[in-house]
């Protein structure tokens, strides 16, 4: 498996149903996956027009992704009247609400930044137990369960 690589090809284009059509695309290319980098697709896609909105899918053999969309960033020497974003923070898929990405998702945004990483202080491979968590906790039982959403 330390040998194996995996042909995974990307696609750009400006609808969504270009994807579902076959094209036409901006930009496609194909990215070899390996061990070496996680099995991660990391591509720099360039000649795309600032401020634009693109939609893009990776497909691997007979898998294929969800349509996904981004907006590529003004030009540095761009000047803009309005920025908007969404900014997010540790997110543990296991311990977590997720309902503000998809609020984010149905908004007109310039970029989302996300801050944190899933580095948390316990062993690895120990996840806390349901009272050791924050939603859960004795700080929860204490009436503190203001944390917590009425529904996901």
């Amino acid at each position: 498996r330390d040998t194996e690589v995996i042909p995974v090809q990307w696609r750009v284009s400006s609808s969504a149903e270009s994807h579902l059509d076959g094209g036409p695309f901006e930009r496609t290319g194909v990215f070899q996956a390996s061990h070496t980098r996680d099995w991660t697709v990391k591509i720099d896609v360039d000649k795309l027009t600032p401020g634009k909105i693109y939609f893009y899918s990776f497909a691997a053999g007979p898998a294929t992704s969800p349509v996904g969309r981004f907006k590529v960033p003004f030009a540095a020497d761009t000047s803009i009247d309005h920025l908007r974003y969404a900014v997010f923070s540790c997110a543990n898929w296991g311990w977590g609400y997720f309902n503000a990405y998809d609020l984010a998702s149905k908004q007109d945004l310039d970029f989302w930044l996300h801050l944190g990483d899933f580095i948390y202080e316990y062993a690895a491979d120990h996840y806390p137990e349901q009272h050791q968590a924050v939603r859960f906790g004795p700080s929860a039982s204490a009436g503190q369960s203001a944390l917590q959403p009425d529904a996901e």
